[in-house]
């Protein structure tokens, strides 16, 4: 929404501002992305760190969790357990390739749910690269979950920029 502002001089008290306010508000910025064009139930999978266990995974992404209330149909949340069995802080310990494979277990049986659901990523620290690892084994094994894949997120992720986001065209049409 765009807001003209009008300014009048208030009489003799008024001086001149040396740079002009802005004609235009700027809306603020919003952390929902725009709706995907594609069909299906968006769903969101959040990743925790090194170091974590499962009765805190709520509480480091709580602030995350208001902002994207109402606009998942599911929220869930990654074990470094087998079945998304509660874990403990040595269980993110596990060689990546094993929490790569329970993530993509995790994204399977979504995708057996609804074959046309939409999956976002938000990962942690540990949980962004395993996330990332997800996504590159996904786009590297040319696999069919690549389509219900939509978004990676990682926060605080030592991912090093990133390359398997360089490579062209990284999401299907």
């Amino acid at each position: 929404m765009m807001i003209l502002l009008v300014l009048a001089a208030c009489g003799p008290q008024a001086t001149p501002s040396p740079t002009p306010p802005p004609l235009f508000e700027t809306p603020a910025p919003t952390l929902r992305p725009p709706l995907p064009s594609r069909a299906g139930a968006r769903v969101v999978i959040f990743l925790s760190g090194l170091g974590s266990n499962s009765g805190q995974t709520q509480t480091e992404f709580a602030d995350l969790l208001q902002e994207v209330k109402g606009f998942y149909k599911s929220t869930l949340f990654f074990s470094y357990k087998k079945d998304s069995a509660a874990y403990v802080a040595a269980d993110t310990f596990k060689p990546l390739a094993e929490s790569v494979a329970l993530l993509q277990s995790m994204v399977e049986a979504e995708v057996k749910k609804d074959a046309t659901v939409q999956i976002d990523l938000i990962g942690y620290s540990l949980g962004g690269v395993v996330a990332m690892e997800f996504a590159k084994k996904t786009v590297n094994e040319k696999s069919p979950l690549l389509s219900n894949l939509r978004y990676v997120v990682t926060l605080h992720s030592p991912v090093n920029g990133a390359l398997v986001l360089r490579s062209e065209p990284f999401w299907p049409d």
